[in-house]
């Protein structure tokens, strides 16, 4: 067998395994998904978010129910003595006492506690000289008790329920970002397997191109136009292709296996899974530092949070002055009393105000104690301060973030013009290598070269596309809309 003989079956056996090559690249199977789509399906199955969002609906309900303290309230009274006494003139009676009230009790949110009662009394005796049997007793009270130094304010009182609010607050910002760091990890996961997905059709297309280029020179050593030694340089730049388009392959693989995983699918779906869209740098435009600065401080979820464990010190503080005031309180009431032989005649008493008391009074309280260490308060305003320090560092920190953020993705959109500019450039630099080849008046190894230079361009413009996408999420991750913008609402 010749020499021209054993190229032309290297060449055969070559395009064979190219051929074999090209319909398992390009070719990937499944059905294409949406960004959209995938951020939806991951936002549904996700445990980790489920169980943050029954916490989220855990604290509102606790804030619902810490209200109930100042929701009025009815009390309702049923009782009945039996009791024996000594008569004046000798021997026992003995009386039966039957009570029956009612009353309604308000607590308001400066402290204010505010009661009226009827109560109801149906006395039976056999005492002889009693003046009714059965007495039947009635009393209509209004009594309002009121602090006026601890214990007093609006602030003071609605502590618990401020604390449960704020507890709520918190809980919804913490689920804004637990869903916000979900759809960023599916976002950087679907870009990756668009990535992926490129560079296996990428690699597909620079492995045709050697192969061609193996055709050619082993067509030109068969016609004698070449030494015999100069395919190894070509079919060494085969295998190198196919080499690189098996790792593409495998790290398709593991990005279709990392997004199925964040949309929580069977890892047996993952072979499906393709990207159907592709990154838009035209609708990546970002607003600048100091807009984003004020956006994110009403959105992002780490500076609301700290901003709730800031206000609760705050709360905390003043409940902890206003115990070390002493106890104060006014207490004041007006009843009508009825006595009569009948259950009316009572009634009837009360209606003509005759048996009525007013009163009023001043209860003091002093905790002496109290009054000297302060270390309770101190306590209290030091968190405060701590409380404090921790949002301005956070609200420093997030400055920076979004200034940075926001310089690599205008460096990014830059790169991204110049790599396109690269990759034309190494295209039209093989194309001319390749006629210039064709004309004898340029080495094999430049041409060969030029496809490696031409495939790492392409390459590296994709990178480029990928990074400056991820880059805008992280950006409105920072700014906390990032799961608005991808469709999703979050109600409180």
């Amino acid at each position: 067998m010749n020499r021209h003989s054993i190229a032309e079956l290297v060449l055969l056996a070559a395009l064979s395994c190219g051929a074999a090559a090209r319909a398992d690249g390009p070719e990937l199977g499944g059905k294409a998904a949406s960004l959209a789509d995938c951020v939806r399906q991951a936002v549904a199955r996700n445990l980790g978010l489920q169980a943050e969002r029954l916490v989220r609906e855990q604290a509102a309900l606790a804030a619902r129910a810490s209200e109930e303290s100042f929701w009025p309230g009815v009390e309702i009274g049923l009782g009945y003595a039996d009791a024996r006494e000594p008569l004046d003139a000798g021997g026992v009676a003995s009386s039966g006492t039957l009570t029956y009230d009612a009353a309604l009790v308000v607590r308001t949110p400066v402290g204010t506690d505010v009661r009226a009662s009827l109560t109801n009394g149906r006395r039976g005796t056999d005492d002889a000289g009693a003046a009714f049997d059965p007495e039947h007793s009635a009393r209509l009270e209004l009594r309002i008790t009121q602090p006026l130094l601890a214990g007093f304010g609006l602030e003071v009182n609605t502590a618990p329920i401020e604390h449960a609010r704020l507890a709520h607050r918190r809980a919804v910002a913490d689920f804004r970002a637990r869903l916000n760091d979900l759809v960023l990890e599916v976002e950087q996961a679907y870009w990756d397997l668009f990535f992926s997905q490129q560079d296996v059709e990428l690699k597909a297309r620079s492995l045709e191109r050697a192969q061609r280029q193996y055709g050619d020179t082993a067509e030109n050593i068969r016609r004698g136009l070449l030494p015999e030694h100069d395919i190894y340089v070509v079919e060494e730049n085969v295998v190198s292709f196919e080499r690189k388009l098996l790792q593409a392959r495998n790290a398709l693989a593991a990005a279709r296996s990392a997004l199925a995983e964040r949309m929580q699918l069977d890892p047996a779906e993952a072979d499906g899974l393709v990207a159907g869209e592709q990154p838009d740098p035209e609708r990546i435009q970002p607003a600048s530092p100091e807009a984003l600065l004020t956006s994110a401080k009403d959105l992002n979820p780490e500076l609301l949070a700290a901003r709730t464990r800031f206000e609760e010190a705050r709360i905390d503080l003043a409940v902890a002055e206003n115990e070390r005031l002493p106890g104060l309180d006014l207490d004041a009431g007006l009843r009508y009393n009825g006595l009569g032989g009948a259950v009316g005649d009572a009634w009837e008493r009360i209606g003509e105000g005759d048996d009525r008391e007013l009163f009023a009074g001043l209860r003091l309280n002093v905790p002496i104690f109290r009054l000297f260490d302060d270390a309770i308060e101190r306590q209290a305003h030091l968190e405060l301060q701590r409380r404090k320090l921790e949002h301005d560092e956070r609200l420093a920190r997030l400055g920076f973030e979004l200034r940075d953020a926001h310089r690599d993705i205008l460096h990014g959109l830059r790169s991204l013009e110049l790599a396109g500019r690269v990759s034309e450039l190494a295209r039209q630099k093989l194309e001319a290598q390749q006629e210039k080849y064709k004309a004898g008046v340029a080495p094999l190894k430049d041409l060969v070269q030029f496809l490696r230079e031409l495939d790492e361009a392409e390459l590296a413009r994709l990178q480029v596309l990928v990074d400056l996408s991820k880059n805008a999420a992280e950006l409105h991750r920072q700014v906390g809309d990032l799961h608005t913008l991808r469709g999703i609402e979050v109600r409180e």
